[in-house]
């Protein structure tokens, strides 16, 4: 991994992001006006169910980071891929560690700062516990964000295995994952068989235990435990997965064909 091809590729994502203003529109301004909606309805639900309001508020934070996190990671890859100029990095030396890990990192950048304000947002609309539980919602955000870059890499090794057709994926994965994750409500609400799914999915124990932290005022070690080891076995599934992706896309000649 060489450093100044990094810094390279992240400066031209900059460049590319600050000349493309729908990226900024999808970016932060859907993630935003996702949690003043939810916001309102906290404010308005405080008198009959000031907890589920809370629930549906954090979560839809959390839920917004995973998705900018991954989402532009992807949609990043797409617009190379649909320009050509994917195939003109790798051509260049670069290789595709070092083309996912700069992806990566600047998604990370930008999703942190969505992150910030959208838990700035969430503190007007009655958030407080942001105060009393920070070392414990930062440990969830890490999950959360480790498990939006494993995503990234499955479906960008994915993009690279089934072809151009399934771009799609890029903004519409992460939503199969939440519905399987239980969001808003426990796990044993989910029919048997979506159980036993969200067992092993990477979401489940971040959103269980952002529950927790509003309705019981606690974050179970447990919870705490599962919520960064099971995206961690995810991420360490992944990597390999790109890396077995990337070779056998050049092999078959899928990333010659992908422009």
């Amino acid at each position: 991994m060489r450093l100044y091809k990094l810094l390279a590729l992240l400066f031209l994502e900059l460049r590319v992001l600050s000349r493309t203003k729908w990226k900024l529109a999808e970016y932060f301004y859907f993630p935003l006006t996702t949690i003043m909606i939810w916001g309102f309805f906290a404010l308005y639900a405080s008198s009959f169910a000031a907890e589920a309001g809370l629930v549906i508020l954090i979560v839809n934070v959390y839920w917004n980071f995973s998705l900018v996190n991954q989402s532009s990671t992807n949609q990043a890859i797409n617009v190379d891929n649909w320009s050509g100029s994917m195939k003109e990095m790798f051509m260049s030396g670069i290789t595709h560690f070092e083309y996912i890990t700069a992806k990566i990192i600047f998604s990370i950048i930008l999703s942190a700062i969505v992150l910030a304000v959208m838990l700035g947002l969430a503190l007007g609309f009655g958030f407080t516990l942001l105060f009393s539980f920070p070392g414990e919602l930062i440990l969830l955000a890490l999950g959360a964000l480790i498990a939006a870059i494993a995503l990234a890499l499955l479906v960008a090794g994915g993009g690279i295995l089934v072809g151009r057709e399934y771009d799609f994926f890029a903004w519409s994965a992460l939503q199969a994952f939440i519905l399987f994750s239980a969001p808003f409500f426990p796990v044993s609400s989910l029919p048997p068989i979506m159980q036993s799914i969200a067992v092993v999915m990477p979401y489940t124990a971040v959103f269980e235990g952002l529950r927790a932290i509003v309705t019981t005022g606690t974050l179970p070690l447990s919870l705490a435990l599962r919520s960064i080891a099971l995206p961690i076995v995810y991420l360490l599934l992944m990597i390999p997965f790109y890396h077995f992706s990337f070779r056998r896309g050049q092999k078959t000649g899928e990333l010659v064909r992908m422009d």
